[in-house]
């Protein structure tokens, strides 16, 4: 495995990325197959767009002048993704005020994000979120109010665990989903990028770690090497990397094992960098 050297101090304010030496500028997920979509980021690498392969757009995105993500537009269900809108505030702390039009409040003390939608006749539903210190998604939950003495509680993602900047641990209630992930010592690029997108969409698609944004994938420092899905479930897949000269993942592979046996390996993502040329 090739050594990262530090090629640049990258700063970041209000989480915008301003040193431009290594930004991603596209990642292909699953190319040649018909899940493929391509992930177009801006000059200072914020992820402007989601598109097929043929160019038809999925989803795009806009950010306020601190780099808070405002709008998650969602044209079409496909993958994980819900077609909709969504728009959001922010306060002076860069901190969410508003989800689609709905106030949002913050408790600093427990790091919990709450909003309620009101209904007819006493019916309201209120949404509960836990972020760490970074403002990633570590549990959340529902209560369904159709009278004062009727109140139905729902769980969703009910656990998830960073160790040394990592998403280790994550699991989804209703869903019936849990993931577990070891890393090699290869920086993400996925991640610095996309932490305002992150912050944000943990708001949307309830008990959907993958429509939130929030896989190792996305969410931990270090690239994934081998995520489980539980003590019981066959199911594993393991990741390795080819690297650029400048020791930036340039190749993602994936395996997948079925109670050990090997059934597929696949390239299941290409990422380009700024500066780099995008074959046709």
């Amino acid at each position: 495995m090739k050594k990262l050297l530090l090629q640049s101090v990258i700063i970041c304010v209000a989480f915008v990325v301003k040193c431009h030496a290594q930004l991603l500028q596209k990642m292909i997920e699953f190319p040649g197959t018909p899940s493929e979509r391509h992930w177009n980021f801006n000059a200072v690498g914020q992820l402007t767009d989601i598109r097929h392969a043929n160019d038809a757009v999925i989803a795009d995105f806009t950010y306020d002048t601190n780099g808070n993500m405002v709008t998650w537009n969602i044209y079409e269900t496909t993958g994980p993704f819900m077609a909709g809108n969504h728009i959001f505030t922010y306060d002076t702390n860069n901190r969410i005020a508003s989800y689609n039009g709905i106030p949002v409040t913050f408790d600093p003390v427990t790091n919990l994000y709450t909003y309620t939608i009101y209904g007819n006749n006493g019916y309201s539903e209120a949404y509960y979120y836990t972020v760490n210190l970074e403002g990633l998604i570590v549990a959340e939950s529902r209560t369904f109010t159709f009278a004062p003495d009727d109140i139905d509680y729902d769980g969703g993602i009910s656990a998830g665990l960073y160790l040394n900047g990592n998403l280790v641990r994550l699991y989804a209630g209703n869903a019936n989903w849990q993931g577990n992930w070891t890393h090699v010592t290869i920086d993400n690029p996925l991640r610095p990028q996309l932490l305002p997108n992150i912050r944000a969409a943990l708001f949307t698609h309830f008990d959907s770690p993958s429509g939130k944004m929030a896989g190792a994938e996305f969410a931990s420092g270090q690239l994934e090497s081998r995520q489980d899905y539980g003590l019981f479930d066959p199911d594993t897949d393991e990741f390795y990397y080819e690297l650029n000269a400048q020791g930036k993942p340039q190749v993602k592979h994936r395996r997948y094992y079925y109670f050990d046996d090997l059934e597929s390996d696949y390239v299941s993502a290409i990422y380009y960098y700024q500066g780099d040329t995008i074959p046709d």
